[in-house]
């Protein structure tokens, strides 16, 4: 007869976390937790959602936004994995595990959290997991004999497992195609954004699978005449896979 864990013997509802969108700043002092023109939110239940960034202002002021608390969200946890360094975010997550720099690493851990594994400890109620930093596997696999596709495939499976275990919601993030186009890069060109592939190489088979595919872009403007403070301006888009176009939030 086997034995049941306790996350099968207690029924758990589906956790919900809302992720926030403000969309400008008045200074750019104010993206460290100041006030913001007062943007939306989408409301995840039980879901998946992956953020592109156009880099690390965008990340920070998107983490600077959401209302995790000492790395909870409705008392129950928010923890994170950082594929790269964790500096800078333990002030919105419990970080589980840093500096895997390898993919095949990362889903190792992956999978010791979908076990339940005795090596890690964590709530038996998450409320949202957030693996941060995925674009440092990005060229790696690129430049290796590595089937990206599968590769891909197998780390959402893993993502849905959990999900569907601890009734959470899982949050990825990565950079943008700035990053993905590496030294082809031209920064100063504006990009026309149409078609998923506008703003990420990911492979769409991979990105379509999320509930909700969002890319946040923070310019920070110079200052004018008229002023000596340098304000932002943050551009939010939703990727509607129905009409296969991206959309900006309002």
């Amino acid at each position: 007869m086997r034995t049941k864990s306790l996350l099968e013997c207690i029924d758990i509802p589906n956790q919900q976390t809302n992720i926030h969108f403000n969309k400008n700043y008045n200074d750019i002092n104010d993206i460290d937790g100041g006030s913001a023109d007062q943007g939306t939110s989408i409301s995840i239940v039980n879901q998946t959602i992956h953020c592109l960034f156009k880099d690390r202002i965008s990340k920070h002021s998107f983490y600077e936004k959401q209302q995790f608390n000492n790395g909870t969200v409705n008392d129950f946890e928010v923890y994170g994995i950082a594929c790269g360094s964790s500096i800078g975010l333990e002030s919105y997550m419990t970080i589980l595990q840093s500096n895997l720099t390898e993919f095949d690493q990362l889903l190792e851990y992956l999978n010791l959290i979908l076990n339940g594994s005795r090596e890690i400890e964590i709530a038996q109620v998450i409320n949202l997991l957030i693996i941060d930093n995925i674009s440092i596997y990005y060229w790696k696999l690129k430049s290796g004999n590595t089937n990206t596709t599968h590769v891909y495939a197998t780390f959402y499976d893993l993502l849905n497992q959990i999900k569907s275990k601890y009734k959470c919601n899982v949050l990825i993030t990565s950079f943008d195609v700035r990053f993905d186009k590496g030294f082809n890069c031209n920064w100063t060109k504006s990009i026309e954004v149409s078609k998923l592939n506008s703003l990420s190489y990911l492979p769409a088979t991979y990105l379509t699978k999320f509930d909700f595919i969002i890319h946040v872009d923070t310019t920070v403007n110079k200052p004018t005449n008229d002023s000596t403070s340098t304000t932002a301006t943050t551009t939010y888009r939703y990727f509607n896979k129905v009409s296969n176009n991206w959309i900006n939030l309002q």
